[in-house]
């Protein structure tokens, strides 16, 4: 059985690499990895013309930068090797649209985006991030998106989207032409889409957006939910979910605060799909009211923990479980695989040929392709988490990048079984 030291090299290494070179080099030798640095170093000097490029099923690796919207239509996997930022505009081209939208995915391909932070710095945009009409697998991981100005993720009508350790945090949203103060939760899921999220956090926006030409609000606004659910099916392990507080406006003679925002809100709409939310060992919290003078008005009011329609939301405690690993590394590169749970457990690790929808079994939300299937384990995490050293796979000659999809399956000591993260790893 492994040691569960950081220094030991377990049997991972040479088992996934022997997976990569059977199953995925074929494929992975018709596919490129094409590079991007703004200095012209790199292969382009912007993401989206390297997605433009790529073919489905290309690799893109984003070295360095800050860089315009980014639309994804196409398999691609595409992988910040640090410090790489997407900005929506604040004027011209790009400037009313998400800073990165993934649509119209066809079934069977993949998109993962990992390691970039998306920024919106003012209005325009119906959010920063945009998934919609996928019938293909998207995953997020790594990623920080930090919104001012719309709600920081957006979902719609998606096959099965997968959030790993990304924090999407709304902050200040502008107010109507008329000053009518706005409130945008930190995510939104919508029109039969399904979403399942490993330690990722959400937060609702929390006042309003002024300057730059943007109208003066005419009240306080209330605080954002931490997530909106509509129609749709959302599982959370782990992770902080948080309506914000509601902001305060000091008018001529009186002072005035908004609500506190809702944690989860979940709404049974018109659509006939069923909502669903499943909370494990998350944390949800609600905003507080603004600051608030007597006699100027009815008093603002926190918001609740939970809102949700009767029968759509089961909490369950933790603790969550919680499989991580780099988004990337060179070929036959030291990795560290660090497995979160409860004492005693025992960590397997899923190696697949590919991403795939989620799906249910036994009670497990698995987001990797069944077959072909490599288990690697058991990992024991003796003390409630563990890491242990592996390495890369080593690539043939003539790969440039394998993207290698785990996902980590926790034995416990009641021998139930728990689903972690499903990670990706791109091996350039």
């Amino acid at each position: 059985m492994p040691n569960a030291r950081s220094s030991t090299v377990v049997p991972l290494s040479r088992a996934a690499c022997a997976l990569a070179v059977a199953l995925l080099a074929p494929a992975a030798a018709a596919q490129a990895l094409w590079t991007v640095h703004p200095n012209g170093s790199a292969d382009f000097t912007s993401i989206q013309a390297a997605v433009d490029a790529a073919a489905p099923g290309d690799h893109v690796l984003v070295l360095a930068g800050a860089h315009a919207n980014v639309v994804l239509e196409r398999a691609i996997t595409l992988t910040s090797t640090g410090g790489a930022a997407i900005l929506k505009p604040q004027s011209g081209p790009g400037a009313t649209a998400p800073a990165l939208s993934i649509r119209n995915l066809p079934a069977g391909e993949h998109v993962c985006v990992s390691g970039l932070t998306v920024f919106v710095g003012g209005g325009g945009a119906p959010h920063a991030v945009g998934i919609a009409d996928c019938a293909g697998s998207v995953w997020l991981q790594d990623m920080f998106v930090d919104s001012y100005g719309a709600a920081a993720l957006d979902v719609r009508a998606c096959a099965s989207v997968v959030v790993a350790d990304c924090t999407l945090q709304t902050n200040l949203v502008p107010a109507l032409s008329d000053g009518t103060p706005q409130s945008a939760p930190g995510a939104r899921v919508a029109d039969g889409a399904r979403l399942h999220a490993w330690s990722s956090d959400f937060f609702g926006s929390h006042g309003t957006l002024q300057g730059g030409g943007l109208p003066t609000p005419n009240a306080a606004a209330d605080g954002g939910a931490g997530l909106v659910v509509e129609d749709a099916l959302v599982h959370c392990y782990g992770g902080d979910i948080r309506g914000s507080s509601g902001s305060t406006f000091f008018g001529a003679s009186c002072t005035s605060g908004g609500n506190g925002g809702d944690g989860v809100v979940v709404i049974d709409g018109p659509s006939g799909f069923a909502p669903e939310v499943r909370l494990v060992g998350a944390s949800v919290t609600a905003g507080f009211p603004g600051s608030h003078q007597a006699g100027c008005g009815p008093a603002p009011i926190a918001g609740q923990i939970f809102d949700a329609a009767p029968g759509s939301l089961v909490a369950l405690p933790g603790p969550a479980r919680r499989f991580t690993l780099p988004g990337h590394a060179n070929s036959g590169a030291p990795v560290a695989l660090r497995f979160d749970g409860a004492a005693g457990d025992f960590a397997f690790v899923l190696v697949s040929g590919a991403a795939a929808p989620g799906t249910s079994i036994a009670g497990l939300d698995l987001h990797v392709a069944l077959a072909p299937l490599l288990v690697v384990g058991p990992f024991a995490v003796p003390g409630a988490s563990a890491t242990y050293g592996a390495n890369a796979p080593l690539l043939p000659a003539g790969v440039e990048g394998i993207a290698l999809p785990l996902q980590a399956v926790h034995l416990d000591a009641s021998l139930a079984l728990h689903a972690s993260s499903p990670r990706l790893l791109l091996a350039h």
